[in-house]
């Protein structure tokens, strides 16, 4: 797959809380992590099984991820962005990402911090599955937009994120439309926006995934 709109030579080219405040905000990461691995392990199986039967599968391998776009390009941002963000690095995604993003990530990374060790020991086992699971983004569509307030190029990439793997006798299969908007800073392009194909039926905790 490659990269459908511009060159590879042109692509190349922002309050502290108090313990109790944090383990309130990381609930809803939480939720998230455990919507993340039944559906991992349960849903995409076409059975609704509980956490306990989740947590008796064994934890996969991790994947090996493969590039689909120009190293640098403005896809290629896109597209590790999701996967970090779907996985739970969101040191990896902050790095990736600026503005409002940027800060929405190291504030999930703070979350992440402030858990106790059981809930922390949940989230790493959720994190081997998110690691077993290939995540795409596919089908990519690429256009400039007019510069932002600071003269910076911007560009708009849509694609189709996609779910994927298999352990333990469970499937994973999942499509989702994927918006990103992201802007060119010192000649690397970064992620200041991602939205997401909302489907009838999704919940609140989906809103944490987006695929």
């Amino acid at each position: 797959m490659s990269e459908t709109t511009d060159s590879p030579a042109k692509e190349a080219d922002n309050r502290g809380t108090t313990r109790a405040e944090r383990e309130v905000r990381a609930l809803p990461v939480v939720a998230v992590c455990v919507l993340l691995l039944t559906a991992a392990v349960a849903l995409y199986a076409g059975r609704r099984e509980g956490p306990a039967r989740a947590a008796a599968v064994e934890a996969p391998s991790a994947v090996r991820d493969a590039d689909h776009y120009v190293e640098g390009s403005a896809p290629w941002v896109a597209e590790r962005f999701l996967r970090a963000w779907m996985r739970q690095r969101y040191d990896l995604a902050r790095d990736l990402a600026l503005g409002a993003l940027r800060d929405r990530c190291e504030l999930r990374q703070r979350e992440l911090d402030a858990l106790e060790p059981s809930q922390r020991a949940e989230i790493d086992r959720t994190r081997s599955f998110t690691a077993a699971t290939h995540y795409d983004l596919e089908h990519v569509e690429s256009r400039d937009l007019p510069p932002d307030a600071e003269g910076r190029a911007r560009k708009e990439v849509r694609g189709q994120g996609h779910a994927r793997g298999s352990y333990a006798g469970y499937r994973v299969d999942s499509r989702r439309g994927q918006t990103f908007i992201l802007v060119q800073v010192d000649g690397r392009w970064r992620v200041a926006d991602r939205t997401w194909e909302r489907l009838a039926g999704d919940r609140d905790a989906d809103a944490g995934a987006g695929l």
